[in-house]
């Protein structure tokens, strides 16, 4: 179905195999990490080889397994005369193509069940032979369109005109669930796709991701999708959906934008407890402590992501901001916390504790000015990254030992970034 030489990201290609019915639920197990633990086989195997934070299919293997499953997938390049050879029964199909008019011809596979699209070209005779497709093949579970690296240096370099809309006629595939799209500038997502109650991931993954956009990305009514697991899109989008708690299937939820609007308070993340990185921006529309605690993050047993930000904005109450930190405790399994332009000057209370924040292995403090004494990071057993930016009060890295003479501090820490810490005097509280 890909290119040989595809770079192939495991929690991805996961994903794709839920969509198609090839992993389904255990007791005990979610879908994701019985797939990764699939994955993992095949890695052993040799079937996939690790390169950087991705992985390769040997040549030989990608060959073989595209001659084996000849009968159920198949590529089509920009060639007329092969899409002649082709089944019309095909399952999965790969398609390299210039010409829309060959796009169009694949409204002819009525069972494709998935289908990938890699363009050389980009644009509104594009857009209308996709339209065409959208049209016909309804039993599609997976739709994958990208752009070549031929392309996206042709846009750049040409300024050329490209596709900036999905045609709204994707609403017909009513069976999809995944969809993922790689494609330069596209302004907006169909409204049409919130009519879609199937689908588990939408992810946007633009190569070069645009400095401001106008309006909103995502349809206002997506949070009718209940069966989400993954929306996955650049930060610079606003990601923000109203009535997110309907969403209860998510697993990530990388930036949600608080408001004093009914939809986008932070009552919203009540109960959805699947999910595994969260980040909430605008923290000061949280009017008090008890509203905060309602976002019951403790209770999130497969959080391992979270990021606490307030806007940057004069006018803060700095007790509320402690308040509100102070019932933002999360739960034990997390492993990375970042917070910017927190307000209080002291730490939250769970902080100080230990156990509640036991696991953590990366820590990142942005903008925090008020903030004079940091907690007893230095006991954390599995922290190996610490970065502290733009925090002009803070004396100490570490002032408590607890009359532990045993104790060492920092024993796994492997990176320390320090900016902006005007009033640092040494690495341990005088007299410690």
């Amino acid at each position: 179905m890909f290119p040989q030489d595809h770079k192939f990201d495991k929690d991805d290609l996961v994903r794709m195999w839920i969509a198609l019915g090839f992993i389904q639920p255990s007791q005990g197990m979610i879908m994701e990490d019985i797939g990764g633990r699939n994955f993992d086989v095949l890695v052993k195997k040799a079937l996939f080889d690790k390169v950087g934070d991705d992985y390769k299919m040997h040549d030989l293997i990608h060959e073989s397994a595209s001659k084996f499953f000849a009968h159920e997938c198949n590529k089509l390049v920009d060639d007329e005369e092969s899409s002649l050879k082709i089944s019309e029964t095909i399952r999965h199909l790969s398609v390299q193509i210039i010409s829309p008019d060959i796009i169009k011809k694949i409204g002819q596979f009525k069972y494709l069940h998935s289908l990938f699209l890699f363009f050389e070209d980009s644009n509104q005779d594009l857009c209308n032979a996709l339209g065409e497709i959208f049209k016909a093949s309804r039993s599609l579970r997976l739709l994958y369109l990208s752009a070549s690296r031929l392309e996206i240096l042709r846009l750049l370099c040409e300024s050329a005109p490209c596709l900036k809309m999905i045609p709204e006629e994707i609403g017909n595939f009513i069976h999809l669930r995944y969809l993922k799209i790689t494609l330069l500038d596209l302004t907006k997502l169909p409204r049409s796709l919130s009519n879609l109650y199937h689908m588990q991931y939408i992810i946007y993954d633009p190569p070069i991701v645009p400095k401001q956009i106008i309006g909103y990305f995502l349809p206002s009514d997506i949070s009718n999708l209940s069966n989400l697991r993954c929306a996955k899109f650049p930060n610079i989008y606003n990601s923000s959906i109203c009535g997110a708690g309907k969403l209860k299937s998510l697993q990530e939820l990388s930036m949600f934008d608080l408001r004093d609007v009914n939809g986008y308070r932070i009552v919203e993340l009540e109960n959805m407890n699947d999910l595994c990185i969260l980040g909430i921006n605008c923290l000061e529309n949280v009017k008090d402590a008890e509203e905060a605690c309602s976002a019951k993050l403790y209770v999130k047993r497969r959080l391992i992501d979270l990021t606490l930000c307030w806007s940057n904005t004069d006018s803060r109450n700095i007790d509320l901001d402690e308040n509100v930190l102070d019932n933002l405790q999360p739960p034990k399994c997390l492993r990375n916390m970042r917070i910017e332009r927190y307000m209080g000057a002291r730490s939250a209370i769970w902080m100080n504790n230990v156990k509640p924040i036991f696991n953590l292995e990366k820590i990142e403090l942005t903008g925090c000015s008020e903030w004079e004494t940091l907690p007893p990071f230095g006991q954390l057993p599995f922290l190996k990254s610490l970065d502290l930016w733009n925090m002009p009060k803070v004396k100490w890295l570490e002032s408590k030992f607890n009359g532990n003479d045993k104790y060492r501090a920092f024993p796994l820490l492997e990176e320390l970034y320090i900016s902006g810490l005007e009033a640092l005097e040494d690495w341990f509280e005088a007299g410690e």
